[in-house]
């Protein structure tokens, strides 16, 4: 997670950096992740998935997920969505995975609209305990409130 200047960003690896720096060069978040490619983890290809929230002026939401070709995993595909920000109480989320297999079945379809209602550290819990004991990695919430501290609390598998 980075934040600059009223964006916030999120992804799934390293790709997060590679945005700043984009960002600031004057680039566009779909021009960084255009630079990147899916994890080099066969057979599963883990897909590589970024957000950002841009809370100047009117709130916009971009993400975007790289994942392995279905027909030739040597190439990467990209798709970015501009949904609607959420109201209040509610998020906008992409996976890496749609449920279990081998090799795991990347994610398909639109953004999937999340409930967030509550503490921060309760809507960790209520994520982590949704997902399947098998495959969870981590969650990480992060509460942000313009013009304060944001507070972010992440549950790893692997402390």
């Amino acid at each position: 997670m980075k934040e600059s200047s009223g964006i916030y960003l999120i992804t799934n690896g390293d790709q997060t950096q590679t945005i700043v720096d984009t960002l600031q060069n004057g680039g566009t978040f779909d021009s960084a992740l255009a630079t990147r490619e899916r994890e080099p983890d066969p057979p599963n290809y883990t897909p590589r998935i970024s957000g950002m929230l841009s809370l100047k002026d009117t709130p916009t939401v971009t993400l975007n997920i790289r994942k392995a070709n279905p027909i030739d995993p040597a190439f990467t595909d990209g798709t970015t969505f501009h949904p609607t920000a959420p109201s209040p109480g509610m998020g906008v989320c992409l996976t890496t995975y749609a449920g279990d297999g081998n090799p795991l079945p990347s994610f398909q379809g639109d953004p999937l609209l999340m409930p967030l209602d509550g503490p921060p550290d309760q809507i960790l819990q209520i994520y982590w305990n949704a997902l399947d004991d098998e495959n969870k990695i981590s969650v990480a919430v992060k509460r942000i409130v313009p013009g304060a501290a944001s507070e972010i609390i992440i549950k790893n598998r692997y402390p």
